[in-house]
């Protein structure tokens, strides 16, 4: 099911990217153009992250999930798949 992830940046600014499977700086995304031009990027979350649109497996029927909760997850299985742009 296609679900609205929307990312918020954690204190240093960064996000984790779907399309990179990466956790990256919200601010270098933006200036380089990545997010705009990404197949999964549906908006700013009014400004303060991205919001991405993807299948990330989950059977619940719920169309659009706040999940920084998942970010940290995310961030510490990744800690070691990190990259400035």
């Amino acid at each position: 099911m296609v679900t609205n992830h929307v990312m918020m940046p954690d204190d240093n600014g960064r996000v984790y990217c779907y399309a990179l499977r990466k956790i990256l700086p919200l601010r270098n995304l933006l200036k380089q153009g990545l997010c705009q031009s990404c197949m999964y990027y549906t908006g700013s979350a009014q400004g303060e992250g991205i919001e991405c649109s993807f299948d990330s497996g989950s059977k619940v029927g719920i169309e659009t999930v706040y999940e920084p909760d998942r970010f940290v997850e995310e961030r510490n299985l990744a800690s070691n798949n990190t990259t400035e742009l």
